[in-house]
């Protein structure tokens, strides 16, 4: 028996060394492409729950059998297979995915994969926005994205960009998107940003992707990431851009003999001949000057701009360090006289791994950014204004001198000239600016990661004003000198918890926990003056100071927020997201949620072999976001004031502790198609957004000392459709073609007003209105009824129900004439690539939207003396009867007021980029000991296919659209875009 005992435990043992024998420690090193370890690669022996993660330096080790597989996975990457066999050393090398849905997307407070996602996001990547020659991020980012209008106001260098994702949400408050960089949310747009040195970009747009963000999330958010480094030899970069830039389209004015003989014509016909002939005389000779020339002012107001582009910059690292760090500067004329920007801009990224489980980094961008302006377009020392001047009107005197003609008439004085303003003032505005993050990791397991952020966005602004004696109004003062500094500094503490937790094959846990402060103060101060001697234009040098300001402001708010992700076996996602913010511009908190849910449907098991649908995913998402206002609008504010020269405060604004948040409802469902191994990619989204407790000025009784204040009071609706498809046409060695085509609808309706009352433009010049039931900003005026074939009185339609027209434009009933707004917009790329050469062009397509074309009444009918449109040649007479032009008549506006005459269906396509470009081969960059050498040219601009006869139908005019969400779509005498040709090359080494 005790014989049998001892075999049976010599067996027994043999087993277990047999089976010792064939479990195995199997190590190895985890990269990607360009050689940097990767951390967080998921290892698993196929068939089982056993698996493994790399760390920070992309090592692993796994226990398994000789005859198991491991499966190496990670976000972005293809999966790998490797049998084990008598293997001990297993290094990867891992291939990026470059499929649309295996994409990495930047959200709030983490990342997540394409195919995973739950909400609407658009993501575009660096090589999309690589030296583009524009002024602004948001510029470069036209037409790449659905659901985002994107519109330049004019072709000031310096003008605004309007950003609208999914529609116009708020009438007193701010529309535009939320920009958060590299984790930092930052205020005042994305001008101060090289976006040479951006990694990629998302564009959130639904609840689900935008609720973390909570009373800041409403108008979407826009996530900037910028590059950074990679393990390996340190590699150096140069780019360098030189182009210029002109007027996409002049617009055709009358030469000096056209001039002469409409003004006569005009005159005789409102004074009849005699006196018609006489005033013809006397101010026809006043703006002639004694002299014979045809002016062509407005050549006078644009040039052809130079620009300058240049980038130096390096990346690399060890193991444990990694750095990115590049310095630009940018110089781009105007094609404004008078109109330039200088950009001097510079990055440094840099990571360590302190070890196997922490790391820290900075993220830090400074930036000098100097402009020179020009005065705004409703006034006459804007250079586009020159226009107006007679083209009979010489530009100097025989002395050379030049002359403003708001000074030579014996009759009627002209227009003062901006020739005088460009030579004898200065606008100029210079901003500093640094944004930096500081960043800790620690992974306390290999799915428990804690981050703590430090933000910091501080700058300064200071915006000079001088005009010397010989300007407009300033020769009894001397001239006149304006100064105003603005510092603010803001101060952003994070911390957050990142669980990331996959069981039993089946379930993944993803949770996203955290707190956030921000504190902002600003501060500002300036002065101005009158009386200065020649050669002195500082404020400070002028002999008698006019006023003083100063202010200082502090504002901020506390948060917590969170996100929680559950997947079910690959098919089934379920997301919650919420934050709950404080604000100190109203009293009390608000908890902004949001829910969503995901069906992988190709993933089940009648789909998952199709070779036609190669994935298909059905998402959905609820919830609510605020629009958080600047300053204290919920408070009884102050203002200091002399009485009988001792201090005091005077009240400035009623207080209203009831207000709140405007709070924004969206509902989104998408689908996502994926078709022939996804070379074919279709995303549809649908969604309805509702805003209420908009908030606008309440009007009260007069007699309270005030005229109203801040209340929620309005709500308004955007529901739209968008539509993306991306496709490759064609992929080969030598040749590929890739597409792009996103195509947006978004409907916008003012659905609560006060009282149901509509709100009217003080000014009958123009016609923006806030209606119930109609678009934000919709144009309401007269209905011009063309001219009567019998006198050539411009008429209009009466509108009271008998259809009778009037030459009596106040007698006109005013009418809804159309949107500002667009019914559509689309965005068109397409990729070509043979062999090193390389094309690429964007179409930018809107379509719908209405212009009024303010200023063309004071271009139209002989009132006053302006130079007329070419166009005006047409007018009535007895035979000419039969046009829309009525008879001109000095000093009578026959037909120039305010009315659907002057709205123009501003629907557009636009060649808004191409790039031609040529890389060279590997064999002469080994020669030359480069890694990388281009030469390119691009174009932005180059086409524009319209209907609209003003300058461009990209517009908005400045003093009336800054700041003010009704008055869009307004053209007076706003600069056309600028068309754009630059010749660049990029060297590495």
């Amino acid at each position: 028996m005790k014989k049998k005992h001892i075999t049976m435990l010599l067996l027994l043992l043999f087993h277990i060394n047999i089976v010792l024998a064939q479990e195995k420690k199997v190590t190895g090193n985890i990269v990607d492409d360009k050689g940097t370890p990767l951390l967080g690669v998921t290892i698993i022996v196929k068939g089982t729950t056993t698996g493994t993660q790399t760390d920070f330096d992309g090592n692993y080790t796994i226990s398994c059998k000789k005859s198991d597989v491991l499966v190496f996975s990670y976000i972005g990457f293809k999966n790998q297979e490797k049998i084990i066999a008598d293997t001990l050393i297993i290094n990867i090398t891992m291939e990026e995915d470059a499929t649309l849905l295996n994409e990495v997307l930047v959200v709030g407070y983490g990342k997540t994969s394409k195919v995973d996602n739950t909400g609407a996001i658009t993501k575009i990547k660096s090589e999309e926005l690589d030296n583009t020659p524009v002024a602004s991020l948001q510029e470069a980012l036209s037409g790449k994205a659905s659901g985002v209008f994107i519109e330049s106001q004019s072709g000031k260098i310096d003008g605004a960009i309007k950003v609208r994702i999914r529609g116009t949400n708020s009438i007193g408050g701010n529309n535009e998107p939320l920009y958060v960089v590299d984790g930092l949310v930052i205020a005042g747009g994305t001008r101060d940003i090289n976006f040479n040195n951006i990694e990629s970009i998302e564009v959130l747009k639904d609840a689900a992707a935008t609720a973390i963000y909570g009373s800041r999330g409403a108008n979407g958010v826009i996530l900037i990431t910028t590059k950074k480094g990679k393990q390996g030899k340190t590699q150096f970069r140069v780019d360098f851009q030189n182009g210029f830039s002109e007027p996409t389209n002049l617009r055709d004015f009358m030469n000096a003999e056209q001039y002469r003989d409409f003004f006569r014509v005009a005159a005789i016909n409102r004074f009849g001949e005699d006196t018609g002939n006489l005033f013809s005389d006397i101010i026809l000779g006043d703006l002639a000057q004694g002299q014979d020339v045809n002016t062509d002012w407005q050549d006078l107001a644009f040039r052809n701009a130079k620009l300058v582009q240049f980038n130096v910059g390096a990346s690399g690292g060890s193991e444990k360090s990694r750095f990115y760090t590049n310095l630009s500067y940018d110089h781009q004329e105007g094609i404004l006289i008078g109109n330039d920007l200088k950009k001097l801009n510079g990055i440094l990224n840099f990571e360590h791994d302190v070890n196997e489980r922490a790391s820290v980094g900075i993220s830090t961008t400074l930036s000098r950014l100097e402009t020179n302006s020009v005065a705004g377009d409703n006034a006459f020392a804007t250079p586009i204004q020159l226009v107006a001047q007679a083209p009979i009107s010489p530009i100097r005197d025989e002395d050379g001198n030049l002359i403003s003609y708001d000074q030579v008439g014996s009759i009627v004085n002209g227009y003062y000239s901006a020739l005088i303003e460009d030579a004898n003032s200065t606008r100029n505005t210079t901003s500093d600016r640094i944004l930096a993050n500081l960043y800790a990791d620690y992974k306390f397991t290999d799915w428990l990661n804690i981050r703590g952020e430090l933000g910091l966005d501080r700058g300064s602004t200071r915006a000079f004003v001088f005009q010397n004696a010989n300007t407009q109004g300033n020769g009894v003062t001397g001239g006149f000198g304006s100064t105003r500094i603005t510092k603010f500094q803001t101060f952003s503490p994070k911390i957050y918890a990142t669980i990331d937790k996959k069981f039993n094959e089946m379930h993944d846990i993803n949770v996203v926990i955290g707190t956030e402060a921000q504190k902002t103060r600003t501060e500002i101060a300036g002065g101005t003056a009158t009386g200065f001697i020649s050669g002195l234009d500082q404020t400070g040098t002028g002999a008698v100071p006019t006023g003083v300001l100063g202010s200082t402001a502090n504002n901020g708010f506390y948060s917590y927020f969170g996100r929680a992700t559950y997947k079910l076996n690959n098919k089934y996602i379920v997301g919650f997201t919420g934050r709950y913010d404080e604000s100190s511009a109203f009293d009390g908190g608000v908890f902004f949620p949001a829910v969503s849910a995901a069906w992988k449907i190709s993933e089940e098991s009648f789909l998952k072999d199709s070779k036609i649908i190669s994935f298909m995913k059905l998402r959905s998402s609820y919830g609510i976001n605020g629009n958080n206002f600047n300053g204290f609008p919920s408070l009884a504010l102050f203002s200091p004031v002399a009485y009988n020269k001792l201090a005091g405060l005077s009240p400035t604004q009623l207080a209203n502790n009831d207000l709140s948040w405007e709070t924004t409802a969206t509902f989104d469902v998408g689908l996502e198609l994926g078709f022939f191994d996804n070379r074919i990619n279709l995303e549809l989204n649908y969604y309805k957004k509702q805003t209420k407790d908009l908030i606008q000025r309440r009007p009260i009784d007069a007699t309270s000392g005030f005229t109203g204040f801040s209340a929620n009071v309005g709500n308004m609706e955007n529901k739209g459709l968008e539509i993306t498809l991306n496709t490759v046409n064609v992929d080969s060695k030598d040749f590929s073609w890739e597409t792009n085509v996103n195509f947006s609808k978004n409907e916008n309706r003012v659905t609560k007003l006060i009282n149901g009352q509509p709100i009217l433009s003080t000014n009958d010049s123009y016609m923006n209105a806030l209606i119930e039931g109609e678009p934000i900003g919709v144009f309401y005026g007269r209905e011009y009824a063309g001219v009567d074939p019998a006198n050539g009185d411009a008429l209009y339609y009466l509108n009271d129900g008998t259809g009778g027209t009037t030459n009596n434009p106040n007698a006109a009933n005013f009418k809804v004439l159309g949107s500002p707004n667009p019914d559509w917009i689309a965005g068109i790329t397409n990729q070509l690539r043979y062999k090193n050469i390389d094309v690429s062009f964007l179409f930018n397509v809107v379509q719908g939207n209405k212009i009024h074309k303010a200023a063309d009444g004071f271009m139209v009918g002989g009132s006053f003396i302006d130079n007329q449109l070419a166009s005006e040649l047409n007018y009535w007479t007895p035979e000419n009867p039969n046009t829309d032009v009525p008879q001109p008549r000095l000093l009578r506006g026959n037909g120039t007021a305010a009315s659907s005459r002057f709205l123009q269906d501003g629907s557009y396509i636009r060649l808004k980029n191409i790039s031609l470009g040529y890389n060279f081969g590997p064999k002469l960059l080994e020669k030359i000991k480069l890694t990388d050498l281009r030469i390119y040219i691009t174009g932005q601009n180059l086409l524009t296919f319209t209907k609209y006869d003003g300058w461009d139908p990209e517009v908005s005019t400045d003093f009336l659209a800054n700041g003010n969400n009704i008055f869009q779509g307004v053209d007076f005498y706003s600069a056309p875009q600028a068309k754009t040709v630059t010749l660049g090359v990029k060297v590495g080494f």
